[in-house]
């Protein structure tokens, strides 16, 4: 699938946008006449390049190769930053798990937020309808869907 990335200029450095998402997955920092290229969690420097035109690519390069990962939050639950927006699972009150997409946009089941057993279930469910809502992506017909986020839909149809 292929999707179209930005950079926003933010002081000395870029900021690089997944458009459909509006998500910040990276950026890119000009330091003696190179551009340092970072992730969005790590802030880890990954590449060092000559143009911005290399940036966007080396960043995509990086995250072909090394997926985000899910972490604890050292609460209550685990997240993972992705192109398409922050993942979060969460446990309730009764021990079920939850997930979540950019701040409580949670994953539905018959129109309620879909509860599972353990954090690795919620976690899979969660991966595989990152890309729900967003253009050219292809929904997994398995009963479930995010509940839709506005700012995703404000975003996705201008370059749809």
């Amino acid at each position: 699938m292929k999707y179209q990335y930005l950079a926003h200029p933010r002081g000395n450095s870029l900021v690089i946008l997944h458009v459909a998402s509006y998500s910040n997955i990276g950026s890119a920092h000009l330091r003696d006449g190179e551009y340092q290229v970072q992730t969005i969690d790590d802030e880890i420097t990954i590449a060092t390049v000559k143009s911005i035109g290399e940036a966007i690519p080396a960043l995509l390069d990086y995250y072909e190769k090394h997926p985000p990962r899910w972490r604890s939050d050292g609460k209550t639950g685990y997240c993972k930053t992705t192109q398409f927006g922050q993942l979060r699972v969460e446990q309730d009150h009764l021990g079920r798990w939850l997930a979540s997409r950019n701040d409580g946009y949670h994953l539905l089941c018959d129109g309620k937020p879909a509860l599972f057993p353990t954090a690795e279930e919620a976690q899979r469910a969660a991966d595989a309808h990152l890309a729900d809502n967003c253009p050219n992506s292809v929904p997994v017909a398995d009963g479930l869907s995010w509940l839709p986020d506005p700012l995703l839909e404000f975003w996705a149809y201008p370059y749809g």
